[in-house]
């Protein structure tokens, strides 16, 4: 488990680099085994592996952003969402919220689209509803935006007045 962590960690490095280093790490099928160890190997691990997708995802250019998408980094970062780490939840909620944003602004809003729909199917939106009561005020802002940017808010049910006059009590 160590060396699985310290090689994410390693990666993460690269990750935060250029389009071509960003490039081999999908080239070499690098990312396709990140987002399968994100979600399925000790925590320590996922949680590097969720930040290496991060970092990738902040840098990457069109095409690399939809590959990381199309391989499940978005379902790995949500699967951290439930963590009981506050710094792994704020570092999943920044990669989060770069893949909603740049996959509208750097392919289009149809796919930033189906991005929130991948969140949604993946029990993310959930997580993110959960977190809406976190203790930790930066992360219920962070929550906040993202849900009021990304997905259709359900409105306060508006109350309604009854008249007196329809009232059966009498008091």
């Amino acid at each position: 488990m160590s060396v699985r962590k310290e090689a994410a960690w390693a990666l993460s490095n690269v990750a935060a680099g250029t389009e071509g280093q960003i490039q081999i790490i999908i080239n070499e099928g690098i990312s396709d085994k990140l987002v399968s160890l994100a979600l399925q190997d000790a925590f320590d691990v996922r949680r590097e592996c969720v930040w290496c997708l991060t970092n990738a995802a902040s840098n990457a250019n069109a095409e690399q952003l939809k590959h990381l998408i199309d391989a499940g980094a978005v379902e790995a970062v949500c699967s951290l969402l439930v963590c009981n780490d506050a710094r792994t939840i704020a570092i999943s909620l920044e990669g989060l919220e770069n893949m909603l944003k740049r996959s509208r602004t750097l392919i289009s809003a149809e796919f930033g689209d189906s991005v929130a729909l991948r969140v949604e199917k993946c029990k993310g939106l959930n997580a993110l509803e959960a977190l809406e009561s976190h203790s930790n005020t930066l992360i219920y802002k962070k929550v906040v935006g993202i849900i009021e940017q990304f997905f259709e808010v359900e409105d306060e049910p508006d109350i309604i007045e009854v008249p007196k006059s329809l009232s059966i009590f009498d008091f």
